[in-house]
């Protein structure tokens, strides 16, 4: 019997020397292989990285998968390569059909990355995480046209968005927006782009935007949208929205905001700050 918790992974030589009550004795050399212990994550384990919602899932959209044994025990930080992001960090791989994402962060029990583009058109597609080479059971995920998801400024998927006045000063209580003024929101999950999009790519050169018409609501009233695209100088699948609060809005204070992606809604609960 081998017994014990092996503490490194690798390759192992070892020797079993045996000898009998006639001092007769033989030597046997073996190896042994350590790996990695399997990544395991369930369906419910992959959310939207803005909304925190389980929902099928969009072409670029920003997701975090949680688990275990999914990377290193000190977060690994997001690197480029020619202005896109690697799909490897600290021995991390998470693949859709076998396509490698870009990631955006590693830890022992969390991944941020961005879904590969080339889920277009799919219905489904099977994502497995893979750490030093060993891969998790793949799990099955719908694939919608936009799974839109808006930003907020506790990454809690609710409360106060992640928003700019028109002076790029943060939106909030005490520094509300006024009605005709413009806000900056953030979003991802909008889905296919024009010109397509490069997963992973920084948007310095060019702002990819939504093939799917955007929309946004304050209180339930429409708001004109001038501008939905790539965030400038950041990873494709983050999404700038440049809206206008509409100059008859009614409410003031924390007053509910969403945006549509073809239709489709975003996360309930999302607030900006209004005030005369």
């Amino acid at each position: 019997v081998l017994s014990g918790v092996a503490s490194e992974v690798g390759v192992f030589t070892f020797a079993v020397r045996v000898q009998d009550s006639r001092s007769q004795s033989a030597i046997a050399n073996y190896t042994i292989q350590v790996l990695a212990p399997s990544p395991l994550f369930s369906v419910n384990g992959l959310l939207n990285g803005a909304s925190f919602r389980s929902t099928a899932i969009a072409p670029g959209e920003i997701v975090n998968i949680y688990g275990i044994n999914f990377g290193p025990a000190q977060l690994a930080k997001p690197q480029f390569s020619n202005n896109v992001a690697l799909t490897q960090l600290s021995e991390t791989r998470v693949l859709f059909d076998g396509i490698p994402a870009p990631l955006l962060f590693a830890a022992q029990n969390q991944v941020a990355l961005v879904v590969p583009y080339e889920v277009v058109g799919k219905f489904t597609t099977n994502v497995v995480v893979e750490y030093r080479g060993v891969p998790s059971p793949p799990i099955a995920f719908a694939v919608g046209a936009t799974a839109p998801g808006l930003v907020t400024s506790e990454s809690s998927g609710k409360g106060q968005a992640a928003a700019l006045n028109e002076d790029g000063s943060l939106n909030s209580t005490v520094n509300p927006a006024k009605p005709g003024s413009i806000v900056v929101l953030y979003a991802t999950g909008e889905g296919q782009t024009g010109p397509f999009g490069v997963s992973g790519k920084l948007a310095i050169d060019y702002q990819p935007k939504p093939l799917l018409p955007v929309t946004v609501q304050i209180n339930g009233q429409p708001c004109e949208v001038l501008y939905a695209g790539a965030a400038p100088n950041l990873v494709a699948g983050l999404m700038q929205v440049n809206m206008r609060v509409p100059q008859g809005l009614m409410a003031i204070g924390s007053v509910p905001v969403a945006i549509a992606v073809g239709g489709l809604g975003s996360q309930d609960q999302v607030t900006i700050a209004v005030a005369p």
